[in-house]
């Protein structure tokens, strides 16, 4: 009786280790969001974004101006070191130029306001 208990034990253990994890950023809910498009802008610059869901034109003035080189770059959303995502669901939004990774937190990103931080610089752009 033991050795079936034993046995029932580590049956239960091996099933639990082989159990599916998800180690990928959160799926989000409902279906994914069309890529950004359009300008968005704000106090300290804006970002336009042309709708391919991978390039963004970048102006930023002020204490934003020195954060990251203006003109065109490549842009992806990521969930920490989980990899890419939507970017409803992001934390963080790369964007990069020459081969240089100019990395951002995102507080918010609905399609209508992203709201951005690095370096103590809050960016909030609105939509236009």
């Amino acid at each position: 009786m033991r050795s079936k208990i034993l046995a029932f034990m580590l049956l239960a253990a091996i099933v639990c280790a082989c159990g599916i994890s998800h180690d990928g950023p959160p799926k989000g809910n409902g279906p994914e969001p069309e890529p950004l498009s359009g300008v968005f802008s704000g106090k300290l610059g804006k970002m336009t974004f042309d709708g391919d869901g991978s390039t963004v034109i970048v102006s930023l003035t002020g204490k934003a101006a020195t954060l990251c080189p203006e003109g065109a770059m490549e842009y992806a959303f990521t969930y920490g070191a989980r990899g890419l995502c939507r970017y409803d669901v992001a934390d963080r939004l790369v964007l990069s130029k020459d081969d240089q990774n100019y990395l951002f937190s995102v507080q918010k990103a609905d399609g209508v306001v992203l709201e951005l931080n690095k370096d103590d610089v809050d960016l909030v752009l609105s939509k236009q």
